[in-house]
């Protein structure tokens, strides 16, 4: 996802099949943004392309632009053995590290509501659950150095349970979390340590704040204030149809990747549609309007760690702060991201594109 806030403007990627690296001649591009036609067959071009080199059976693609949605358009198929093309509306898509967003918003919610504080040792809390992360004197553990992946909780695998094809092995987040202990790697603010189980942590203290599993109030705090009605930790039987498979591909073809469960659900556990990200970015792209408290929602749009800030990356409560070299001359262009979301504040007709996964060539960074 591309959230541009200078012409407030934000695109959500989705593929099925990881991209192959790749190279294109870099194109100027105009102020497709005013363009509908000359927009769609801008990105009908870049994607189909990129798809066939990299052998993608299907992807979405969704643009924002303020409040509207001026592309969300689905390409491929979802399921080649079913020949079910992707529908942007009703595709089912896993989005991984993406979900991390979810589980900020999750937390701010409660926080405005007064059922958290970002700013309180979340230890005790964990402690009265049962969960010991470490002795007194390691220092406080707070859900914005979670959230900042600054609390230096360490990630692992637990094999078969971590991540499974079997559904039967996931585990709910307390037990899990037992099972990892020791988590704290150093103390808080030493480092950045990107950690799903950091993440997963700050989850299981929004759950037993609200006394809800975390995959149901993340539905109450953020799916349903948000109508995303095609967003789901847990697919229904109804929706299982909708999933798009995975697909691995060789000199024997496409090859189905078996879907897969985890046991850290704050941190990757969402799947998704184009058109319930466009609701997303919209939330996002109007400064959460109506959504959060003001003071809520600095913490999620401004920095709020860094290692050294000379060093460009900083991290908000919910997405990474990116400050890139000089390109050519020109100042230095912020993002923001978290798992697969940039932030970009140079308007899209001043940009170049060259990239279709995130690197950072030019102005514009896409997955």
């Amino acid at each position: 996802m591309i959230i541009n806030r200078g012409i407030h403007c934000s695109i959500a990627l989705l593929i099925s099949a990881a991209l192959a690296h790749a190279s294109e001649p870099v194109q100027p591009v105009t102020n497709l943004l005013n363009d509908p036609a000359a927009l769609e067959a801008f990105v009908d071009h870049l994607v189909t392309n990129r798809m066939q080199d990299a052998h993608i059976p299907g992807a979405v693609v969704t643009i924002v632009k303020d409040d509207k949605v001026l592309l969300n358009k689905g390409y491929g198929f979802a399921d080649l053995a079913q020949h079910t093309a992707v529908d942007p509306d009703k595709t089912l898509f896993r989005i991984a590290s993406v979900s991390k967003v979810f589980n900020a918003m999750t937390i701010m919610r409660l926080a405005d509501a007064g059922l958290l504080d970002v700013n309180e040792d979340v230890r005790p809390r964990l402690a009265a659950a049962g969960l010991e992360l470490d002795s007194p004197e390691r220092g406080p553990i707070t859900l914005k150095a979670l959230l900042t992946h600054s609390a230096g909780i360490r990630d692992l695998d637990v094999p078969g349970v971590t991540s499974t094809t079997n559904l039967e092995n996931v585990l709910r987040l307390g037990p899990y979390l037992q099972k990892c202990l020791p988590l704290r790697w150093q103390n808080s603010g030493e480092t950045m340590l990107y950690t799903d189980h950091g993440i997963s942590l700050a989850g299981y203290v929004a759950e037993l704040a609200s006394k809800t599993r975390f995959d149901e109030i993340a539905r109450q705090q953020v799916l349903l204030p948000l109508g995303m009605n095609h967003t789901f930790y847990n697919v229904p039987e109804a929706q299982q149809t909708n999933l798009a498979v995975a697909y691995s591909y060789a000199d024997t073809g496409y090859k189905p990747i078996p879907a897969f469960y985890c046991s850290v659900t704050p941190a990757v556990g969402v799947l998704t549609t184009g058109g319930d990200m466009a609701r997303l970015m919209i939330c996002h792209l109007s400064g959460c309007k109506d959504y959060l408290k003001p003071q809520t929602v600095k913490l999620m749009h401004e920095p709020q760690f860094a290692e050294d800030a000379r060093l460009g990356l900083q991290c908000t409560c919910g997405f990474f702060y990116l400050t890139p070299p000089r390109v050519g001359g020109s100042l230095p262009v912020p993002f923001r991201w978290l798992g697969r979301v940039w932030k970009l504040r140079k308007p899209l007709h001043e940009s170049r594109h060259r990239s279709f996964r995130g690197q950072k060539r030019g102005w514009m960074a896409a997955v």
